[in-house]
């Protein structure tokens, strides 16, 4: 009976190392810090959604700033901030969304290319957002253009919403869609207070 005993406890110490072995094999990562990395292409991205800003926009904080590219999009009136978890020069806000507070300033505009999917908790960020600023202009991966699972958890996105369910979570804090586009199956939107809401697909 010892005996058996003695190979039932082998036997379990082997399933807790394959099942160790195969978790390990597939971990996904957790945050974009394990996986950063900056697309040439994504400027592109940036590029297209900069045609958004409003000719009156005096002031951007541009979240998740990266290498700027905006910064030499955007005529020379605006001020540009760049907010990113680390500095990306010496004048970057830093600040990680998912821990820290949002810096206490107003914006004339946030503007956040592929950064959204990276927000643990968007029902408490877009409060935060709001107080900052009424003007957004975001891109998404929405699960109606990326619905694998394994692909979104491979690059460490913390919220999978669909076009409408991303829509519906900003209109619940007063954000309406004056502005609507594609990119690379990415949807892009400005979003404001105003009550003047067009969508173009």
């Amino acid at each position: 009976m010892t005996r058996f005993n003695n190979h039932i406890g082998l036997f379990n110490k082997l399933l807790n190392w394959i099942n160790s072995l195969v978790l390990s094999f597939f971990r996904y990562p957790k945050n974009w810090k394990e996986i950063e990395r900056f697309n040439v292409s994504w400027n592109k991205r940036v590029e297209k959604m900069a045609l958004m800003i409003p000719e009156s926009t005096q002031s951007i904080l541009d979240m998740g700033c990266g290498t700027m590219h905006l910064s030499s999009l955007i005529p020379r009136h605006i001020k540009y901030y760049g907010l990113d978890y680390t500095p990306r020069n010496d004048k970057t806000i830093v600040c990680d969304v998912n821990k820290d507070r949002l810096p206490d300033q107003h914006f004339d505009l946030v503007f956040m290319s592929g950064f959204v999917e990276y927000v643990e908790d968007l029902p408490s960020f877009i409060p935060e957002l709001k107080k900052i600023s009424s003007n957004i202009v975001l891109s998404y991966c929405a699960t109606d253009y990326f619905p694998d699972y394994r692909i979104r958890k491979k690059n460490a996105w913390k919220n999978d919403l669909s076009k409408n369910q991303l829509i519906q979570l900003f209109q619940q804090y007063m954000f309406d869609v004056k502005k609507g586009d594609l990119f690379e199956n990415q949807i892009i939107l400005y979003l404001t207070n105003s009550n003047e809401v067009s969508f173009c697909n």
